[in-house]
């Protein structure tokens, strides 16, 4: 358990939990396992970060003025407040189960960023929980693995990219993926084997 600020000029390997649990607090780029956000105020990230394991948001993480990045080896819950700034969090290892913990659009403190899939192959992102409905306020991109949608409502504001062997896994009719685009001309790629269902596309700028 960390109470103040965390600077890391070396090495630094562990393989279980990390908790940040002061007021505000200042993290440095490091990898960890898991890392649960907690205490008061904001916690935030001077340098990206990379996680073996996963990541429990219980109060305020920032991703930093220089839009730091998150690497996810496991799951992701979001029961706080995520500032993404313009970094990317990438999910990557075997299977992972994500709760945004935000419904509807547009959501405050549960959004990403460019939001990326790259598990090993066959393994897949899995929206889950309560509230899980995912929104990207930038780019998607699918290079190995996939995701599986549930019952959730996905928004992208940027590009969607899949390029993965692995079919976007959109099982649910209930779920609606809509592109959003506040401006420019954004492309999507929807892959080669992919069956998408319900898709709005919703933009202020084109799309291609």
């Amino acid at each position: 358990t960390v109470a103040g600020d965390w600077t890391n000029n070396g090495d630094f390997t562990h393989n279980r939990t990390v908790t940040f649990d002061g007021g505000d607090q200042t993290i440095s780029s490091s990898d960890f396992y898991n890392v649960i956000i907690s205490g008061t105020n904001t916690k935030t990230l001077s340098g990206s970060i990379t996680l073996n394991g996963s990541m429990t948001i219980n109060s305020t993480l920032d991703a930093g003025l220089t839009n730091n990045n998150i690497l996810v080896g496991a799951d992701w819950t979001n029961n706080g407040t995520f500032v993404p700034r313009q970094g990317t969090v990438e999910f990557r290892g075997a299977g992972s189960w994500i709760t945004t913990g935000g419904s509807g659009y547009p959501q405050v403190g549960k959004s990403f960023y460019n939001f990326t899939v790259n598990k090993d192959v066959g393994a897949y992102v899995n929206l889950t929980g309560v509230n899980s409905d995912l929104v990207i306020e930038n780019d998607y991109s699918q290079t190995r693995g996939s995701i599986t949608t549930n019952a959730y409502d996905i928004w992208i504001g940027g590009n969607f990219a899949n390029t993965s062997t692995t079919a976007f896994n959109h099982n649910n009719n209930n779920s609606v993926i809509t592109f959003n685009a506040s401006s420019g001309s954004k492309t999507i790629n929807p892959g080669a084997t992919s069956v998408y269902r319900g898709i709005v596309v919703s933009p202020s700028g084109g799309v291609t």
